[in-house]
């Protein structure tokens, strides 16, 4: 379970006693589906209560933030278990989160004209080199008005959220 790392004790106990209280419904769902999936809430900031929000038994766009904080290779676990070759079981024991990590996306869009489509050359791009970096774009990369708008995306964790 990765949870924020600015959530205060009581509420992560809290949270945590939930989830885990919670967890033979979701694995009866695993054994249904076979799948990898994530398990999402949300929190209030205000009141310090946590929301279900949903249950994913698909890879998510952001399934690399997942990977960068727990070293787990989802799309290799999903295919493991779509296999059935580790029995009835996870493919590998689940490890505990280390740190937080944030996704950015880097799209080819103009927020000043309502997110309208930015064709042209890029003339000089440069990624973090310690991020993980998911791109088709280089220095000289031609982006054409038929284009999908997400050029980047770039997973960091802590404890240097480098230059993103």
């Amino acid at each position: 379970m990765a949870v924020a790392e600015q959530l205060h004790f009581d509420v992560a106990r809290r949270f945590d006693e939930f989830f885990q209280k919670q967890a033979g419904v979701v694995e009866v769902g695993a054994r249904q589906v076979r799948d990898a999936g994530t398990v999402e809430f949300v929190l209030d900031a205000a009141s310090q209560q946590f929301y279900f929000l949903e249950v994913n038994t698909r890879l998510q766009v952001e399934h690399g933030v997942t990977e960068q904080v727990t070293g787990i290779d989802l799309v290799r676990a999903m295919v493991q278990l779509a296999q059935r070759a580790c029995g009835d079981g996870f493919p590998m024991p689940l490890p505990t989160p280390r740190g937080a990590a944030i996704e950015v996306r880097l799209y080819a869009e103009d927020p000043a004209r309502n997110f309208q489509p930015s064709a042209g050359l890029l003339t000089d791009v440069h990624f973090a080199p310690e991020a993980r970096t998911e791109t088709w774009v280089a220095s000289g990369s031609q982006v054409s008005a038929h284009y999908d708008p997400l050029l980047a995306k770039l997973i960091d964790v802590t404890p240097g959220i480098h230059g993103l």
